[in-house]
Formats: C-alpha cells, structure tokens, sequence
C-alpha cells in the first residue's frame, strides 16, 4: 500500500511540474504572459507530494524503517525529515516565500534520495522486495520533482 502512495504522489508532483511549464514558469522574457492558475495548481499539487511523504514516514513502518536505517541520526533525524517536509510543504501550498522553502525541499529530496530511495540493495532485501529496476524507476521521478521544485524556486513572489 505505501509503495502505491509513494508512487501516485510521484507522479501528481511530476504533472505538477509540467504545469509549471504549461503555465509558462520557463519563460525567460519578463513581458509573457503567464498563466497564473496552472501556476497555482501546480505549486499546490507539490505540496501534496511534500505532505504525503511526511504521512508516509511517519504513517508507513516501511518508509520509517527505511529512513531509519539509511539516514544516521536515529529517531531526531526522523523527526528532522518529517518537519523539513511539513513546513516547506505549509508554506509553498499558500504561496509565502514558496521559492525560498522550494530551495530547502530541493536539498532534502537530493539527499534523502541518495542515501534511502537509490539505496537498491536495501529495497531489495526489505520486506516489500522491489525489483532493481522497479526501484530504479521509482527513484528517478524524484529527479523530476527536483526539477519542478527548483523551476518553482525562480519565481518570487505569487
């Protein structure tokens, strides 16, 4: 079940970055016109993706396990993970300084799929046994979501 929650909120925050696109957030030129809504949508369905991983580690004993046994710290850096994933998370849903707190889920995403989601070895041998590639793919859409996440880090102010 956790690995279908991961999964679908992988993928909502993937479309969210295609929504930035559509929603003109790569335009360079200061005078297009952007649409504002697709912006707004997109930057609350990365939101979602945010809350959902925080439940999942708290919610999931697999994810928890998992966490634990990659990330050293222990139960703080638990702790740790799920706030820098609820705070920016509250904060880019209404738009308050999203870019800032997109710039602080980028660094989390980045280290937190290094050490746990890339970690083939661990997902092999755990309880859910992923196959290499299964995980291999699951892990490269947060590659996506990093990149929605600092196309998001440009803009300003909403």
């Amino acid at each position: 079940m956790s690995l279908q929650v991961r999964m679908s909120a992988r993928t909502a925050a993937v479309c969210a970055g295609y929504l930035f696109v559509a929603g003109g957030l790569t335009d360079s030129q200061r005078g297009q016109q952007k649409i504002f809504q697709a912006l707004q949508v997109g930057r609350q369905v990365l939101a979602f993706y945010l809350f959902c991983n925080a439940y999942m580690v708290w919610a999931s004993e697999e994810d928890r396990l998992a966490h634990y046994k990659n990330i050293p710290g222990g139960q703080l850096m638990l702790i740790a993970v799920i706030a820098l994933y609820v705070i920016p998370a509250l904060f880019i849903y209404i738009g308050y300084e999203a870019g800032y707190f997109a710039r602080i889920a980028v660094w989390q995403l980045v280290v937190i799929s290094a050490l746990v989601d890339f970690n083939t070895k661990y997902w092999y041998r755990s309880s859910s046994h992923m196959e290499f590639w299964s995980q291999i793919q699951h892990a490269s859409r947060n590659i996506a979501v990093i990149g929605a996440l600092l196309l998001l880090s440009r803009v300003r102010n909403w």
